[in-house]
Order: C-alpha cells, then structure tokens, then sequence
C-alpha cells in the first residue's frame, strides 16, 4: 500500500527511509515484448534506489537526452553517475510508471517521480516521458522529458512560478549538473 502524502514538510511520505514504486507493463498485453521487460526491469531498479544496477542496462555507447535542462549527448558513463547522484539526492524517492510502447527498436515510459527537493524542504512530483532505443537487450539511446517549469514551481514556490520559464534557470542547472559530473557526484 502507498502512504498518502502527509507527512510533516520535507517528508514526502510517511515511511521516509522507504523507496516505494508502482509498476505497470503493458497489462493488456498477456506476453509484452522483450524490449518492454527490459524497461520494467531497468525502471523497478531505478525505484527500488539501485543506481548501479540500473546502470547495467546502458550500452556503452549510449547516448542520453534532457532537453529541458538543454543536457544532450550524456554518455553511459555520465547517465549511470547522473542516476547515482539523482538517486542518492531523492533519499524519499517514489516512483510511479507505466511502459506505454514496445517494440523491435526500443519503448516508451510516462512515470512519475515524487521526492523532496532537499535545499528547500519542499515536495516535487515530476511527470515524465522517457523515449528509449534499445539493441541487443541494452539502451541504446534514451530522451528524458519534463515541464521545467512545473518542477521549479514545485520546488521553489513563487519563484519557481515566476523564474521557472527563464532560460537563465535552465542554463544555471546545466551548468550546476555538470559541475557535478564533472566531480564525480
């Protein structure tokens, strides 16, 4: 069962040291595609807290995609520390998703990230759609997209409203993404 929303601020549910995650995989489908295992697979790990073993799941030629935050061409190592670092950050992480569209070349994934943003305490729940190409059992390619804007509003309150569309805002998170990368987390 989910906790409800309710708990005291900067606690985005009750059990804060749990990951909780809702799955689906293409429920009329009584044998989804390989390609959509693949995603269930990679996105239960991504809930469940577990970086490296998500990680696994990328070629070593991949190439990921955030254009809201204008980061294009992350390489798998830069994705898998992305998530390291994401993961680690979002300690009351949950997840919610659903893979939409499977097939040959790759699937598609609407999901759900509810966490505290940590430096003001509040609580962001982001929508997201992630497109992936996928060859021999491996992403190959994935594009990861959001409203900016409906997370800085979420996140820093009316200032978010007012400076979420700004380019500014975005041009400062790419930066401050990829200082950390750079760093290694």
């Amino acid at each position: 069962m989910i906790a409800p929303n309710a708990g005291p601020r900067g606690t985005a549910w009750n059990e804060p040291s749990a990951r909780l995650h809702e799955r689906s995989i293409l429920h009329s489908e009584i044998h989804p595609h390989p390609n959509a295992k693949l995603l269930d697979q990679f996105f239960s790990t991504l809930a469940l807290g577990e970086a490296t073993t998500a990680g696994l799941f990328y070629d070593e030629s991949a190439r990921v995609d955030i254009p809201a935050i204008g980061l294009r061409g992350l390489s798998a190592a830069e994705a898998r520390l992305l998530w390291r670092v994401a993961l680690n950050d979002a300690r009351d992480l949950h997840v919610q998703y659903a893979v939409t569209s499977a097939d040959d070349s790759g699937g598609e994934v609407v999901w759900i990230a509810r966490y505290t943003w940590q430096p003001t305490g509040r609580i962001v729940t982001q929508r997201l759609r992630g497109r992936f190409r996928i060859k021999g059992a491996r992403i190959v390619e994935e594009v990861e997209q959001f409203s900016l804007w409906g997370c800085a509003q979420m996140a820093f309150g009316t200032r978010g409203w007012f400076g979420g569309w700004n380019p500014f805002l975005r041009s400062r998170i790419r930066r401050l993404v990829r200082e950390r990368l750079a760093r290694g987390g």
